[in-house]
């Protein structure tokens, strides 16, 4: 399924998500400006999608739209944070803050959004809130800390990379998924499964990134020494690419690793998470909203080329 589009239902719903956090933003004050600016360019806001698929019809429409605009800045602030670390001059097809801002405001704008995020949660019902919001962003930021101090670290283990991906990228996945629930008041046993669904779907969807960067953009990542999944186990393969990661280009790395079975292995492993994902999720929404969850995996996975 290579040609997919947004259903028009749960784009419609996105775009409420999209206004409400647009409504959120102050109006006056330079940070809220820049605000504006990185919240006009949407992106595409798969985890209030996901969001929005869990909580269903049985939640309240504006608690639903203020938790999946709270996500989302959560999400943002992390990029912003993300660009800041690697230096990153583009995001979204346009100038990064840190380009366009410099490195302190964009610092100051990355926590302006997590306020920001605070600010939409407050306006919902406490007991509809996640019971503990940080047990989610503590790992995603320890995750974060752990990939920086771990550059250029050539020993990381599949199973270490997993639970490091599994915090930093299916954190947010597993909020959004645990959110909707909240908001239709699941039962704890739904909770559990939902938790696991978002951190597979997550897991699933950072390994994605990974492929495509390594096959389309090798450089950023192998530069800085952000090694992924598909390293780690071209590595485990063939131990002479180690002197390659430092004296190689990027593209003949990229090449090297390609000679291998890491990717296909990587793919296989991001298969067994969607898997996953459909398990836990799709038995707990309705009709129409497994049917889009299944739909989006299957544009994902046939489009991680």
């Amino acid at each position: 399924m290579t040609q997919w589009r947004m259903p028009e239902c749960m784009e419609k719903k996105i775009e409420e998500v999209h206004q409400r956090m647009l409504r959120c933003i102050p109006s006056e004050g330079r940070l809220a400006q820049i605000a504006k600016e990185v919240t006009v360019r949407r992106g595409k806001m798969l985890r209030p999608a996901l969001l929005l698929a869990v909580a269903g019809a049985d939640a309240e429409e504006e608690d639903t739209l203020a938790v999946g605009a709270a996500i989302e800045y959560l999400h943002m602030a992390s990029l912003i944070h993300d660009d800041i670390i690697d230096g990153a001059t583009q995001r979204r097809s346009a100038p990064s803050v840190v380009a366009r801002h410099g490195l302190a405001m964009a610092l100051y704008c990355g926590d302006y959004l997590i306020c920001l995020a605070l600010r939409c949660l407050s306006e919902v019902d406490r007991s509809l809130v996640p019971e503990k919001p940080w047990d989610f962003m503590t790992p995603l930021l320890e995750a974060e800390a752990e990939q920086l101090s771990s550059r250029f670290f050539q020993n990381i283990t599949k199973e270490h990379y997993l639970e490091r991906i599994e915090a930093k990228t299916g954190a947010l996945f597993a909020l959004a998924c645990a959110a909707g629930g909240t908001l239709r008041r699941a039962t704890p046993k739904v909770l559990r499964d939902l938790r696991k669904g978002g951190l597979a779907f997550g897991i699933a969807f950072q390994l994605r990134d990974d492929v495509l960067d390594l096959l389309q953009n090798p450089g950023e990542d192998l530069q800085s020494g952000t090694y992924t999944l598909p390293v780690f186990l071209a590595l485990e393969e063939d131990p002479r690419l180690k002197d390659r990661l430092s004296s190689a280009s990027p593209e003949e790395v990229s090449s090297a690793i390609q000679k291998t079975r890491a990717i296909e292995r990587t793919k296989g492993i991001m298969q067994e998470q969607w898997a996953l994902a459909l398990k836990y999720l799709r038995p707990h929404l309705a009709p129409e909203n497994a049917v889009f969850l299944a739909d989006l995996i299957a544009f994902l996975e046939d489009t991680c080329t």
